[in-house]
């Protein structure tokens, strides 16, 4: 998909007239019949309720509204890897040797390990009650984002209904300012003409003012992905704690109960050997699952992350906007000016001709 240009994401749709529902259209006249471009008041009020709503929604999502209920969920999911990885390196021996050499050790070893397992699945148990609390905060961190959001997509689409009813009274504006030109061609009166230079600055003044709406409009359609991405965000998270606290959890408490009973398991050679190796084997897979957990709960933690980098291209985006159409804006006041003066100049030589070729007569 080809990028839009600046100019094409601040025009309206070119079907939203069609598309407009009568009660909108209601509306619209109503905007369009308050408009008084020659009003300076009126025009620098225009829409303004609803930018500083916007600019004021824009900090909140820039600020990160909810994104801390996300890294503190992500520190608990790490917590609770690092508690269950702690205890299995207890398990382990100073020699490095399979996970169930153990059953080799003296008594002391198996009791310091049962007080090891109570440390740790009290532990995951404290973490799993936050964490618990923290999808139940991360819930109500989407919930409040769909809520933005839905308030965002109502802010644009009245922007845009305030956009296209301006642009509706320009047009009228500009038909006016048209026959006021050209009374003013054919009149001596210079007083009609700065009445119709008066009337064009006028309407600059509510153009620039509606550029200014139409960037207002702009952010708002950008915000919505932001918006989007943060809940999105959320929501992973939060499935990836259910997932942690009703199938990973438990399966590592079994797995550390088990480990634990086998230590006291008494037997024969061969019952202890039979007992290592299906064990090394549950590790190899305990350990190519954790390793898949560790990797998808990390993935899960930065997916949805906003990229401050994207806020500062979108931001240079605009300050460059609005930088180069205040220059065009200043070039084209200077020249009108330069044309107002030659105007005049040209309006001087003309009635000193007429005056000359008169006095002839």
């Amino acid at each position: 998909m080809e990028e839009l240009t600046m100019q094409q994401q601040l025009s309206l749709p070119a079907t939203y007239e069609q598309k407009m529902t009568p009660e909108i259209a209601r509306k619209v006249e109503e905007l369009k019949s308050s408009i008084d471009i020659h009003d300076k008041g009126k025009v620098i009020a225009y829409g303004r309720e609803e930018q500083a709503h916007l600019s004021k929604f824009s900090e909140s999502i820039l600020q990160g509204v909810g994104t801390k209920e996300v890294g503190e969920a992500g520190k608990l999911l790490t917590k609770v890897i690092g508690d269950i990885n702690g205890y299995k390196v207890a398990c382990e021996n100073d020699d490095n040797v399979r996970f169930f050499a153990f059953f080799r050790k003296q008594k002391s070893k198996i009791q310091t390990l049962q007080t090891k397992y109570k440390s740790v699945a009290d532990n995951i148990d404290i973490v799993v009650k936050e964490l618990q609390n923290k999808d139940l905060a991360l819930g109500q961190v989407s919930r409040n984002f769909e809520m933005m959001y839905v308030e965002n997509k109502n802010m644009y689409e009245f922007l845009t209904m305030v956009i296209y009813a301006g642009e509706q009274a320009l047009k009228d504006e500009k038909i006016k300012l048209q026959n006021m030109q050209k009374e003013a061609e054919m009149s001596e009166d210079l007083m009609e003409i700065q009445n119709a230079s008066d009337f064009n600055d006028d309407i600059i003044r509510f153009e620039r003012r509606l550029y200014d709406l139409k960037l207002t409009r702009t952010i708002a359609i950008q915000q919505a992905g932001q918006i989007k991405n943060i809940q999105k965000g959320a929501d992973e998270l939060s499935e990836s704690i259910k997932t942690t606290i009703v199938t990973s959890i438990p399966l590592w408490k079994n797995q550390m109960a088990a480990a634990l009973g086998m230590q006291v398991i008494q037997g024969s050679l061969n019952a202890v050997n039979a007992v290592k190796d299906a064990t090394n084997e549950m590790m190899k897979k305990n350990a190519e699952l954790n390793k898949q957990l560790t990797l998808e709960t990390a993935q899960a933690v930065e997916r949805g992350v906003l990229d401050i980098e994207t806020v500062n291209v979108v931001n240079q985006k605009l300050i460059e906007s609005l930088s180069g159409s205040y220059e065009i804006a200043k070039q084209a006041i200077a020249s009108r000016e330069e044309g107002a003066k030659q105007l005049q100049k040209d309006e001087a030589e003309l009635k000193a001709a007429i005056v000359k070729y008169t006095n002839l007569n």
